[in-house]
């Protein structure tokens, strides 16, 4: 709630499952958790959300969930599977007996980031006497292990005029090294350039030749 107000978001929905932790973490075996919950009830609520609210361009999490997190793996899949869901009347009718119509967004995106800063920053971080291997406030973010997935992007969008409002979103993430994590390291000047850019992976329709500068673009 906290980053949804920085960014002066519409609104934000909740379905209601606990914080999974990160993997191998006692955290997992909750009941409640995103982890332990109904892969296909999961799929199911994210579909009744894209027909409801018809957007033309859906966001989720690359296959790795960024940096392995298992709520936003889970997120992944059910996103997907989602996507593909929601204009096809065979999956879920009860949503289209309460009057919900199929309806399929205009594209899809992956949010990612460029493996290859990191895998600078994970040669670096021993010469300063901090661990690639157990990173973030917790010291359960494997960066080594997050600089090996990588996922081709496709498009950058230009938010250097944004640059303060998201710096002060992303603070809200305290646990994830809020306002600027990683990057931290990184001498000013070059993370206010690599900060200033927000890159993706299209994912449908399937991304041609070139760079977007535009997740609208084409709609």
């Amino acid at each position: 709630m906290c980053a949804a107000r920085a960014l002066g978001l519409a609104g934000v929905e909740f379905l209601d499952y606990r914080d999974s932790g990160m993997s191998g973490s006692p955290e997992n075996q909750h009941p409640a958790s995103l982890y332990q919950s109904d892969r296909v009830k999961l799929a199911g609520q994210v579909t009744e959300a894209i027909r409801r609210l018809q957007p033309q361009v859906v966001i989720t999490f690359d296959p790795f969930g960024g940096y392995g997190h298992p709520d936003h793996i889970a997120c992944h899949y059910a996103t997907l599977s989602a996507f593909f869901a929601a204009p096809d009347r065979r999956y879920f009718p009860g949503q289209l007996a309460a009057r919900l119509q199929p309806f399929r967004p205009a594209k899809l995106y992956y949010s990612t980031f460029d493996r290859r800063v990191l895998r600078w920053l994970v040669r670096l971080m021993p010469l300063m006497g901090k661990d690639p291997l157990a990173f973030g406030t917790n010291r359960d973010i494997n960066l080594v292990e997050i600089a090996g997935f990588d996922v081709p992007v496709t498009t950058r969008v230009d938010v250097s005029r944004y640059l303060q409002t998201k710096q002060q979103a992303s603070a809200c993430h305290a646990s994830q090294g809020g306002g600027g994590g990683m990057l931290k390291m990184v001498p000013k000047p070059l993370r206010q350039r690599l900060m200033g850019n927000e890159p993706f992976a299209r994912v449908y329709p399937a991304p041609g030749p070139g760079v977007e500068s535009d997740l609208f673009a084409g709609i």
